[in-house]
């Protein structure tokens, strides 16, 4: 993708550290720290000269030792971090109930609001502050929080997904072409061996002999032959054309062209299925190719046809199959009315597995839109699962036990359902995920002339060195908590908003930090580069349109510097990009759409000789012969089934396919 001019722009900048920043109202009520052993205090510290306390815990720090008259002790200096815990937290700057990550001495010593600050610090200014590192590790999150979501959400759908539509796990994963078949294999190179005689398009109409014959018109395949039998039958030659080209024939006319089927044998039956590419053994007459038992004379008896429940909680979910074909003949179903349709002009049997056999063709989806050579190339190739230990038994797809465990383990997002947002990752470096104008009202609230004296108290002892410092620090943090619990007791309804707000600060922090680790690890170690900004830029297109809440464009544009031009340029090329979306809708032609190279697929190499079953590719039975199948290279190397892991697993012979059927549904069985 080429850069737009805003898009250099931002490049330019972003090179030399320009354009972006931590969020000002943030920063201006938390403050500022860019290390362990500094801290400038936001509006907050202006507080009931909570500056003050500051000021103190980090005095009292440097002074933690045994000497009980020139230092602190580390009892009164816990006892001075922890100032209304049990009451207030907010009001003495300790940690919430809800942090429970460990804190140490040295990172408590300005208070609890100073680990934010530093972890906005830290989240911006990576390493050495480089632009390339933060960009890096935004890309890093993006793409993260997008595949972990998606598996959350995956998880989160288990108990419902595919409710009442669910089959079996051989059919949601071959998108039920096991349906009409389990032994894929032998079925596929049945299909290949009947090269163009299917025509998918009209699968629904499968065994009306018209069908048929406009198949064989379109494939150039009508001989003097068949048009003989065909006039013998007194069709006329009008009536004929029109069937050519679309008109349905008449009952009486499809018994007619059916008959004329029947009279096509030996060479004038090999003239026709030369052009036609079928190569399938066996076939005595041109009506052959109507009868699924001869168009697939190895794995006919695999065929089954599906019959959808009314209820849930069946025994077999949505569907049960039934087989076609039994010990050699049609398996007749009673009140099951298949092909009634074909049975004025076929035998009732053919019309039968007719019917039975487009039902099951027309559960897989889009299958009219198919290509019948790329389509048995494919079911040659699938991977059924009936050897494996599966979900069995339910009616979805997805083992419950298992999603709860994966939930519990990633769902640790901030969203409703567990998911991720971008602020879960940089939420302290904006106003975003942080109610600090809230938090600051509060708190502004519940300011007391006493405990703002307190803490000037606490300041001067400290800063003056008015040893010994523990009883005199201990009676003042008594006298702090003491007027918290008053401020408690006089202001109920605000300090159980603010206790309420500051815990889920500390929920958030945690999360926020938990987030990173999982996803960038030790940040100490990123290192971006140059390619880092480009590659950032030549995505903005992505983090444009995601403009959910807490999303990345809303993340962009809150710490977008727009007194700079790289931050000015960065809000304009997410609307650029968000308006090449628009005007694309029109079918505008753009300058800056990447161009794709399509993938030229190498041939199928393999034998399945090994499986004991004949290899069938669809070529042509006469070399140099224009009746090959042009999908003969469909399926590559990697895909093919005679190079798949464990593919004699994943193959099923017919009397498998047949005994599967028969012992899944052994219970569903309808006989005469």
């Amino acid at each position: 993708m080429s850069l737009s001019p805003l898009n250099v722009n931002c490049v330019g900048q972003f090179s030399i550290n320009q354009g972006l920043y931590i969020n000002p109202n943030a920063s201006n009520i938390m403050g500022s720290s860019t290390g362990l052993d500094d801290y400038s205090g936001g509006t907050l510290a202006n507080i009931n000269s909570l500056g003050d306390l500051m000021e103190s815990i980090s005095l009292a720090y440097g002074l933690i030792g045994t000497d009980g008259t020139n230092n602190v002790s580390q009892s009164v200096y816990d006892s001075l971090i922890s100032i209304g815990s049990t009451t207030i937290p907010a009001l003495g700057m300790s940690i919430p109930s809800t942090y429970t990550t460990t804190v140490s001495r040295q990172l408590a010593r300005y208070g609890f609001f100073r680990l934010f600050a530093l972890q906005a610090h830290n989240e911006f200014y990576l390493n050495n502050g480089s632009y390339k590192d933060f960009l890096q590790s935004f890309g890093t999150c993006y793409a993260s929080h997008t595949h972990i979501n998606n598996a959350i959400k995956s998880m989160n759908s288990a108990d419902t997904y595919l409710l009442g539509s669910y089959s079996n796990m051989n059919d949601l994963i071959t998108g039920d072409i096991t349906g009409v078949s389990l032994s894929t294999v032998t079925w596929g190179t049945d299909l290949i061996a009947s090269g163009r005689a299917i025509d998918l398009t009209n699968i629904s109409m499968f065994g009306q002999p018209d069908v048929l014959l406009r198949t064989l018109y379109n494939k150039r395949c009508i001989t003097s032959a068949l048009n003989l039998a065909l006039i013998s039958t007194n069709i006329s030659t009008s009536d004929l054309n029109s069937i050519f080209n679309g008109v349905l024939a008449t009952p009486d006319q499809q018994r007619l062209i059916y008959a004329a089927f029947n009279i096509i044998v030996g060479k004038d039956l090999a003239d026709i299925l030369l052009p036609l590419n079928c190569q399938t053994v066996g076939l005595t007459s041109l009506a052959d190719l109507l009868d699924p038992m001869k168009l697939f004379p190895n794995s006919y008896s695999t065929l089954t046809y599906p019959i959808y429940n009314a209820t849930l909680n069946s025994p077999t979910n949505s569907k049960t199959y039934y087989l076609i074909y039994k010990d050699g003949s049609v398996n007749f179903i009673q009140n099951f009315n298949l092909g009634i349709d074909l049975a004025s002009y076929l035998p009732r049997d053919l019309a039968f597995s007719c019917g039975a056999f487009r039902l099951s063709m027309l559960q897989i989806k889009n299958i009219q839109n198919m290509d019948i050579e790329k389509f048995s190339q494919v079911v040659t190739h699938l991977e059924p699962v009936s050897d494996l230990t599966l979900v069995g038994g339910t009616n979805v797809p997805t083992d419950i036990n298992s999603a709860v465990s994966g939930i519990s383990m990633v769902a640790n997002g901030t969203n409703s359902d567990g998911t991720y947002n971008m602020t879960d990752f940089f939420g302290v470096i904006t106003d975003m995920r942080y109610d600090w104008n809230r938090l600051h009202d509060l708190m502004y609230q519940l300011q007391s002339a006493a405990l703002s004296s307190i803490y000037q108290n606490m300041f001067s002892l400290l800063n003056l060195h008015s040893t010994p410092y523990n009883s005199q620090l201990t009676t003042l943090i008594n006298s702090a908590n003491t007027e918290i619990n008053n401020i408690l007791t006089n202001n109920p309804a605000v300090a159980q908003e603010l206790n309420t707000l500051y815990e889920q600060f500390g929920t958030l922090l945690q999360s926020e930090q938990a987030a990173r680790t999982e996803v960038l690890g030790d940040t100490t170690n990123l290192r971006g580069s140059s390619v880092d900004i480009i590659n950032f830029m030549n995505t903005i297109g992505q983090y444009a349109q995601d403009t959910s809440t807490n999303g990345p464009a809303l993340v962009l544009e809150n710490i977008a510097n727009t007194s700079t031009i790289g931050g000015s340029s960065l809000i304009a090329s997410m609307r650029e990009a968000r308006n090449v979306l628009k005007l694309g809708l029109t079918g505008a032609i753009l300058d800056n759409n990447a161009n794709n190279n399509a993938l030229v697929l190498p041939p199928v190499s393999g034998t399945m000789s090994s499986l004991g079953i004949p290899i069938i590719t669809g070529a042509a039975i006469v070399p140099g012969s224009l009746a090959g199948s042009p999908q003969v290279n469909l399926i590559p190397p990697n895909l093919s089934i005679f190079n798949t892991p464990s593919n004699t697993k994943a193959v099923i012979t017919p009397a498998q396919a047949v005994q599967q059927i028969i012992t899944c549904n052994c219970d569903c069985w309808i006989t005469d």
